[in-house]
């Protein structure tokens, strides 16, 4: 699906990376990164707000969209992949925007090579996950995809992953453990200070929530 002017590409590595151009001229770029099991249609409405002041791609992601899968698979895969996608589309300079996975990719992307990114929006993420939680994650998804099907799995990732209302003061402090607490939220801090980031907390998810839910009845359909 491409809006008015807007062209689907492919790089011509291996795996190939699908992505949407708003305009393929100009050396600078905005860069959507979507989040597991989403694709570039998470950011269309973006894309079309953005792309009118701004060149604007928005990649599928390895094994999402329109792009192809290998293994083995990392955070420094990702960051090679989006480096060549860089190349490809002949961008110099990006300003990175990742909504969860896609917010690793953008950490590892800048940490390999910074002079390519020129600003980085991190979104429900995070820079570092432990080795033993992040193998159970990608256990559990994968298990819950072969028995279930892509569209059962989208739509129950929406519910458990999207608040229908917002979270009382502190309670993304306190409510969740392992992953946004202790030595792992201190290691984030810190490699984002390193690059230069700001963070800033969205306190309403029901917009972003009503949006998911769309998207994933549509996964599965042409």
């Amino acid at each position: 699906m491409a809006g008015s002017g807007h062209q689907l590409r492919r790089t011509a590595g291996q795996p190939p990376i699908g992505y949407l151009d708003s305009r393929p001229t100009g050396d600078t770029a905005v860069v959507l990164l979507h989040s597991l099991g989403t694709d570039h249609r998470l950011w269309l409405p973006q894309l079309d707000a953005l792309s009118g002041a701004h060149r604007v791609i928005a990649w599928d992601s390895r094994g999402h969209g329109t792009s192809g899968w290998r293994e083995p698979l990392s955070a420094e895969d990702w960051a090679t992949d989006l480096l060549q996608l860089l190349d490809h589309a002949q961008v110099s300079r990006a300003a990175l925007v990742g909504l969860s996975m896609g917010g690793i990719q953008a950490i590892a992307a800048a940490a390999r090579d910074p002079r390519r990114v020129s600003a980085l929006v991190l979104a429900d993420t995070f820079a570092e996950l432990a080795e033993d939680v992040a193998q159970a994650k990608i256990s559990g998804l994968a298990g819950r995809a072969r028995r279930d099907g892509m569209a059962h799995l989208a739509r129950s990732y929406v519910d458990e992953t999207f608040t229908a209302r917002p979270l009382p003061t502190g309670a993304g402090a306190h409510g969740r453990r392992g992953v946004g607490s202790g030595r792992h939220r201190r290691d984030a801090r810190r490699r984002l200070r390193g690059l230069g980031a700001r963070m800033f907390r969205c306190p309403d998810g029901r917009a972003a929530r009503r949006r998911a839910r769309a998207h994933a009845g549509a996964v599965g359909r042409p």
